[in-house]
């Protein structure tokens, strides 16, 4: 028996396959625009990295964050 997944918070069904439409039917080109648009504002970056060291990563991150708020304060 398939398990029902749980939506997003805040969208229907409806809202979900409108999405899975819309990413299936985009060009290779304007995947690529739109996620520059989401990505490319700031100084950040997406990258992969094995899951054993998430955790590292989100406190390294967290770190800065902290040093980062302490300086502006």
């Amino acid at each position: 028996m398939k398990r029902k997944q749980a939506l997003p918070k805040g969208m229907t069904e409806k809202d979900v396959l409108n999405f899975i439409e819309h990413v299936e039917n985009q060009t290779d080109e304007e995947a690529i625009a739109e996620d520059e648009a989401v990505f490319g504002k700031g100084r950040c970056t997406v990258m992969e990295i094995p899951i054993r060291l998430v955790g590292k990563v989100r406190d390294m991150i967290a770190r800065e964050t902290r040093t980062k708020r302490a300086k502006a304060a």
